[in-house]
């Protein structure tokens, strides 16, 4: 059986789960979480790689530049 030992778990772990949840972070930086976690379930690390070379969605690019802007500020002030 699959759970026979903790080492098929963990290793179970490393290649399939964790890659979902860095695959959904990075896409979540681009304003592409459902496509990063997508692509981490299926594609497993390359998921990952391949959320790398997504681009940011134009929305996120806006929302950057604002928080980007509000930081700039901030630091003037003090």
């Amino acid at each position: 059986m699959i759970y026979d030992s903790p080492w098929k778990i963990f290793l179970i772990l490393i290649f399939w789960v964790v890659p979902i949840g860095v695959a959904g972070m990075v896409g979540g930086n681009k304003g592409r979480r459902g496509l990063g976690y997508l692509l981490g379930l299926l594609l497993g690390w390359i998921g990952v790689i391949v959320m790398l070379f997504v681009p940011k969605t134009h929305e996120q690019e806006v929302r950057d530049a604002a928080h980007r802007m509000h930081i700039e500020q901030e630091a003037r002030r003090a």
